[in-house]
Parts: structure tokens; sequence; C-alpha cells
């Protein structure tokens, strides 16, 4: 079984997203990291929410640890009595996020 590009992984993100946002939006980074315990992420955006970091796709070789994260501005439309429901660009947007951490199979 050979391992996936950053194109046939997106799909298989978006797969799982029923269309509900534009994919090509979704920023992707997949990265080694040297053990478990230093697994973080960073912002993914700046004090006024743009982009700092660009997707890429570095999943590693066999027993790495590999670090996957996914990130999407969530476009908010409501404006319920003065409250604004997003926490980026002025409240109309709502970064959502996801990363999980594993190990590569050993072959």
């Amino acid at each position: 079984h050979r391992g996936y590009n950053m194109p046939e992984f997106r799909a298989k993100v978006c797969e799982k997203t029923f269309g509900l946002f534009d994919c090509n939006k979704l920023r992707i980074r997949v990265q080694v990291i040297d053990k478990f315990a230093n697994a973080k992420s960073n912002s993914p955006v700046d004090k006024d929410g743009k982009w700092i970091i660009t997707s890429s796709f570095r999943p590693g070789k066999r027993n790495d640890v590999v670090l996957v994260e996914t990130y999407y501005k969530w476009p908010t439309m409501l404006n319920i009595m003065g409250f604004k429901l997003g926490n980026l660009n002025g409240g109309n947007a709502m970064l959502m996020s996801s990363s999980r951490v594993f190990m590569n199979e050993p072959f």
C-alpha cells in the first residue's frame, strides 16, 4: 500500500465534510515531530485573523511520529442582539481546527 500525496489526502478529508464548506479553503499541515510529548499546535492566524501558515504535507516514513492539523475559517452570518458569533475578522468568521498525532506503522 502506498501513502497519500497532498491532493489525495485533502480529498479523503473532504469526503467526510458532506460538502458543508469549500475544501479549497481548508488548510492542512502534516509534519513529522520527534516525539509525542512535543506535539503542539501554533495559531495558524495572526492577531488580525489572517493566515500565517501554508498547507504542507510531510507524512514521514516508518516509525515516525506525525502531527496532522486541519484549519478552516467558517463564515458566521448571524449577529444576535449585538453578539458576534465569530472569533476572527471582526466576528465574521470562526476558526475551526482538528489535530491528531500518531506513529507511522513500522513497515
